[in-house]
């Protein structure tokens, strides 16, 4: 019977022939695996751990903010100064309760909304509602269909009686601007002054 120790002292030149085709599979394997990655999506594995769903569905986490947003949202933080909590990204059926006698038509309407979402909510501390919502605009807000889209999500929040602030994007974000803008007055719930922007 052959042990290992025994093919390794008999066969050493053997042995190397065949660490050499098992590190030349792997490589090929691996030279397989991206290039398949990369026609199936498009672009190379990104780094991380993918979860697949299909054979051509892979799931990767990704930020919940562009650049633009994540500024606006600290200064949007910075504005409230801890009187509302700043939720980015709120589905509106999260927020919106549809009410009907006719099951049907509720579960019809919830589907319109299930994909909609605002770009910030307000959200009151004590009742866990929502006090305001916002929309940075950017050139994206222009063309036809995200018109349509916006027409229909203001109609929404029009009549869940939710208000709607819609905010142009930039660069920069000053707090001071910001709470004029949202119409928030300087002073909060507890009757606390909030600072002034410098």
């Amino acid at each position: 019977m052959l042990s290992p120790s025994t093919v390794l002292s008999s066969d050493p030149a053997g042995f190397s022939k065949i660490a050499v085709w098992a590190v030349v599979a792997m490589i090929a394997i691996l030279a397989i695996r991206y290039l398949l990655d990369r026609c199936l999506t498009g672009r190379p594995r990104r780094s991380g751990t993918a979860t697949r769903i299909s054979g051509n569905v892979a799931l990767y986490a990704k930020p919940i903010l562009t650049e633009t947003e994540a500024g606006f949202f600290r200064s949007l933080e910075d504005a409230v100064d801890g009187r509302y909590l700043v939720w980015p990204q709120l589905p509106l059926w999260t927020f919106i309760e549809t009410r009907s006698n006719d099951a049907g038509a509720a579960a019809a309407f919830k589907n319109r909304i299930n994909l909609k979402r605002v770009d910030f909510c307000l959200v009151d501390r004590q009742t866990n509602t929502v006090h305001k919502s916002i929309e940075l605009d950017d050139r994206t807000h222009q063309r036809s269909d995200r018109q349509h889209r916006d027409a229909f999500v203001q109609d929404v929040l029009k009549q869940a009686g939710v208000p709607l602030i819609r905010i142009p994007a930039a660069k920069v974000y000053d707090s001071q601007t910001i709470r004029r803008q949202l119409g928030i007055d300087r002073a909060d719930m507890n009757g606390r002054k909030l600072p002034e922007a410098m």
